[in-house]
């Protein structure tokens, strides 16, 4: 079935190696670029992790192990989204896939935000059913936030960076990111020895990772970022307000849901308006 579908690639006319060359050698090289920049992407994401795994003993890690596994899987439901709008980007001109990164990038946030009401059931979850990883709620309610901005990066920008063919650009940013993390990780811990110190590090490092990676498609592209940068910080600022000031955990999911639906409000209300108009 699979050879009578596709029976024009596997038996049709060939090209000469000669004149295909040029083009497989500028795949290759398009590959290899794209790899780095996706491993570098994911050395900042993992730094802080390493450091707290040789800084700390076992018992630590584990538990500051266990909540970047509970972000790693919200990171795998959200990822999907790249999959489907790379192809799609990619068949428009570059005009008009640049003329879409503020509603793209907006919708990323607006539901990150949405997610991050999982952190309530969650926590109840981990106090009930797994009480020997109650220490890790801790590092989760640290690192969750930062999601707005890290999957922004790796999911929506990065996209982008592939649909325009300047993953090199992307991989220098991920590299000079990489560095600001290094340093920033060896400093908490410097300062404050505490794990989470690293972990308020990588939120930092965040903030920075998205400003040093969005600044390309401003300059070449001019385009709108700050408004729905803004909205992220907004957002984890409404998360740890919540969190850190109210004690009961159903009224810091009340204060959260409220809080991030005002915001939104604020933001984005008038543009989800014009859209069902």
């Amino acid at each position: 079935c699979y050879l009578w579908i596709y029976r024009d690639i596997t038996f049709g006319k060939s090209l000469p190696l000669a004149e295909v060359k040029p083009d497989f050698i500028d795949m290759i090289k398009a590959g290899i670029i794209m790899t780095l920049a996706y491993e570098a992407s994911r050395l900042v994401l993992l730094i802080d992790r390493q450091f707290v795994s040789v800084l700390f003993d076992i018992s630590v890690y584990a538990k500051y192990a266990f909540a970047y596994n509970i972000l790693s899987c919200f990171t795998a439901l959200i990822v999907g989204v790249s999959t489907v709008l790379f192809p799609k980007f990619k068949q428009l001109p570059k005009e008009d896939v640049m003329g879409m990164f503020p509603d793209s990038m907006r919708s990323m946030t607006v539901l990150v935000a949405a997610s991050l009401v999982a952190y309530f059931p969650i926590c109840l979850i981990i106090r009930y059913m797994l009480p020997e990883y109650v220490d890790s709620i801790v590092y989760f309610e640290i690192i969750f936030p930062a999601l707005a901005l890290s999957a922004s990066i790796t999911i929506m920008i990065f996209t982008f960076y592939k649909v325009l063919d300047r993953n090199a650009v992307f991989m220098k940013e991920c590299l000079i990111t990489l560095v600001i993390a290094f340093v920033t990780n060896v400093l908490a811990y410097s300062v404050f020895r505490t794990p989470e110190a690293i972990s308020v590090a990588s939120v930092f490092t965040s903030v920075v990772w998205y400003v040093l990676s969005i600044r390309y498609l401003v300059r070449k592209y001019g385009v709108d970022w700050k408004r729905n940068f803004i909205y992220a910080l907004a957002v984890m600022a409404c998360f740890y307000v919540s969190v850190y000031v109210i004690d009961s955990l159903w009224l810091q999911a009340v204060a959260y849901v409220c809080g991030a639906a005002v915001l939104t409000c604020l933001f984005w209300g008038k543009g989800f308006i014009r859209k069902k108009n």
